[in-house]
């Protein structure tokens, strides 16, 4: 596709003779033109997304319940964001996916909503991240509900 485009081929040319979208070929272009020779090689990660093990769910439980200003922070808070790239500047973590509220839709849309709700029971402590930054619909707003009443009483709750 590279090639093709700096041969002056069109983007539509270029998706058709390719058996592609012409928003794919942007993609690819646009990725070549950022970052070289090493877009055409991605880093794809297949498979189950990994699990924390049970230090690194200590350790995360340790830094969430205690205040950034212990650890030299200039905030008082923590928000999931903050948490997030502490625990991965730290080295606790590699990544975290903030991804929740998609799964729970799906697993709702599955029939498995009962067993996705177990997930979000189970933690010390369960952070739900910028509560009022997107709307959220009727029916998510229902499922984030669901999730606070399951988990009350049952473990600390961090709403930011």
């Amino acid at each position: 596709m590279v090639l093709l485009s700096t041969q002056g081929m069109p983007v539509a040319k270029i998706a058709e003779v390719s058996f592609t979208s012409p928003d794919r070929v942007r993609d690819v272009i646009h990725n070549f033109n950022t970052d070289g020779f090493d877009s055409l090689y991605p880093k794809y990660k297949g498979g189950r997304p990994k699990t924390f093990t049970l230090p690194e769910r200590r350790e995360i439980k340790k830094i969430a319940k205690s205040k950034p200003t212990e650890r030299d922070l200039p905030f008082s808070t923590w928000s999931l964001t903050k948490l997030a790239d502490f625990l991965v500047a730290e080295g606790v973590v590699d990544d975290i996916s903030h991804e929740g509220l998609c799964s729970l839709k799906a697993a709702e849309a599955a029939g498995r909503l009962t067993s996705k709700l177990g997930t979000y029971l189970r933690p010390d402590v369960l952070v739900v991240d910028e509560v009022g930054y997107q709307p959220l619909k009727r029916a998510e707003a229902n499922l984030v509900f669901q999730v606070i009443s399951k988990r009350y009483e049952k473990g600390s709750i961090i709403l930011t």
